[in-house]
């Protein structure tokens, strides 16, 4: 097995009980950010600063909706601390009480490991 796809693996597996997304309020829900903006978030996951790092996922744990479509893709292709906190970004919304989304995150999930096990992504480990 590839090193890749066994830490996705045994991220996927570390339980997620107890951490829970908080929910949109109404306020945040009608500021939903653009596409440029959740993006911009994601590029902050493997910033040098760990507040940045932090805040960053923290912003797209509240956002919620829309971010595990935009983020799967970048934990495909991204560095260890972006995939790390990634993962664990979907791993809270995949517990959320919302349905649409849970399903959105739980996809995401499973594209990922797809995704390290294609034989694309073992040719390039």
């Amino acid at each position: 097995m590839r090193p890749n796809f066994l830490f996705v693996a045994a991220v996927l597996l570390i339980p997620a009980a107890g951490i829970h997304a908080e929910p949109n309020d109404s306020s945040a829900a009608s500021q939903t950010p653009s596409a440029e903006e959740i993006h911009g978030l994601i590029v902050e996951l493997d910033a040098a600063s760990y507040e940045s790092r932090r805040s960053a996922m923290q912003q797209l744990i509240q956002i919620g909706r829309g971010v595990p479509s935009t983020l799967a893709p970048a934990i495909s292709q991204g560095e260890r601390e972006l995939v790390t906190r990634g993962v664990h970004i979907l791993e809270v919304l995949a517990t959320n009480d919302e349905p649409q989304l849970r399903d959105e995150a739980r996809d995401a999930l499973i594209g990922v490991v797809e995704q390290s096990e294609s034989p694309t992504a073992r040719a390039q480990a």
